[in-house]
């Protein structure tokens, strides 16, 4: 199970096989975070509102947890600062593959996403000079 704390310790569950960080290696180009959760969690409103709060996205943390050990093991966490400036949110069908049977049809899902991306050093600077970015 992966789960995401935002900065005001509010916890979702997340899609593991679909949520990635996308680093740009560049200081010239934003890194993006892309976060699946599934349909029924929250309305596209809700989904909005909670992400577009840049309070609430200062700082995200994905948790992994493992079942399997224990009740709540976490297995590691990363945390992630600055990624709140929204680039989408929306929902998407996701084909999913069994890769363990090649015999079983992929399954189809729809899924929320929000695709969120972490301002430069640069237009984070600007950003605290009061420039609109």
């Amino acid at each position: 199970m992966l789960k995401l704390t935002l900065a005001d310790k509010s916890e979702y569950e997340v899609l593991p096989q679909n949520t990635a960080v996308y680093p740009s290696f560049s200081t010239n180009a934003r890194n993006r975070m892309e976060i699946h959760m599934r349909e029924d969690l929250m309305t596209l409103e809700q989904l909005d509102a909670l992400f577009s709060d840049k309070k609430k996205t200062d700082t995200i943390t994905l948790t992994e947890i493992d079942e399997s050990v224990e009740p709540n093991k976490v297995k590691h966490s990363l945390i992630y600062s600055k990624y709140n400036y929204v680039t989408s949110v929306g929902k998407e069908i996701v084909t999913i593959p069994n890769f363990t049977d090649a015999n079983t049809p992929p399954v189809t899902e729809t899924h929320l996403v929000v695709k969120l991306e972490q301002l430069t050093y640069t237009e984070q600077q600007l950003e605290a000079l009061g420039i609109k970015v």
